[in-house]
């Protein structure tokens, strides 16, 4: 009888690896006449003409604008060496520390311009949190004064701002772009993420650079995405983070190991 069950057991997971080889057959060639693959040219266009996260918003346009499924064409992208500068910027912090330190600025200016009352108190709040000696008062009659006034407010709202990100660790490149890096798997792609990866904690769970360095082989990765798929599979499947690593081997580990993940999977009920 356990023969039976054993027999069966391997004939199961004969049949799922077929299965999941013809899935990841049918979805790279099901439709090829429906698929439109993004322009090396195009994208090299964009990043010379315009800021680097501007481009998303081109490829965001891009895919609206085609009637068809639109995809990627990594392995021409990472052939042609004039990408590679822009396509790293996506993963460059200071970057999007920037981007974030230009977006308090203009988000906090027109409050100035449009509310004189709002800015007079923040110049008053300023002096006295300085200490200084000069009456507010007259700053505020002073079309000078209140120039170099409002220059001095509007740059502390901006070192508030530099000093909060920091003590978050704020900010990272968006989940995109880290997904984008772990497809096109440029070397440097992989030192950079597992760079992230390290100033998190090496977190595992709800952490956007566990999965892509598990799909690009890190070996300490991928040896505690091991130890999740062993502790699902002794625990039938009753841990909260079952179906999280079950859906993301799916759509993100493929290959081989994605599929050794999946087969040591199936015996959880």
């Amino acid at each position: 009888m356990n023969d039976k069950v054993n027999n069966m057991d391997i004939l199961n997971r004969i049949v799922f690896v077929i299965l999941f080889v013809m899935v990841l057959f049918t979805s790279s060639s099901n439709g090829q006449s429906k698929v439109v693959l993004l322009p090396t040219d195009s994208l090299l266009k964009w990043f010379e003409n315009n800021p680097p996260l501007d481009v998303w918003n081109k490829i965001d346009a891009w895919k609206k604008g085609t009637p068809y499924r639109a995809q990627y064409d990594y392995k021409a992208y990472y052939n042609e060496p004039r990408l590679k500068p822009y396509l790293m910027e996506w993963l460059d912090r200071d970057l999007y520390y920037q981007n974030e330190l230009k977006k308090t600025r203009n988000d906090f200016e027109p409050k100035t311009k449009d509310d004189s009352a709002y800015m007079a108190y923040k110049i008053r709040g300023w002096i006295k949190n300085n200490k200084s000696v000069v009456n507010p008062d007259s700053v505020l009659k002073n079309p000078n004064l209140y120039v170099i006034y409002k220059d001095s407010v509007i740059d502390k709202v901006v070192e508030n701002k530099i000093e909060k990100m920091k003590k978050m660790g704020k900010p990272f490149p968006p989940s995109r772009a880290i997904y984008f890096h772990m497809r096109l798997a440029y070397p440097e792609s992989y030192q950079q993420i597992r760079t992230f990866w390290e100033a998190t904690g090496k977190k595992i769970e709800k952490n956007d650079y566990f999965i892509p360095l598990v799909r690009m082989g890190d070996p300490e990765a991928r040896k505690l995405y091991d130890k999740l798929v062993d502790e699902i599979v002794e625990k039938n499947g009753n841990t909260p983070y079952f179906l999280v690593v079950k859906s993301k081997t799916y759509t993100n580990l493929r290959g081989s190991y994605g599929a050794a993940k999946l087969m040591e999977m199936l015996s959880v009920d």
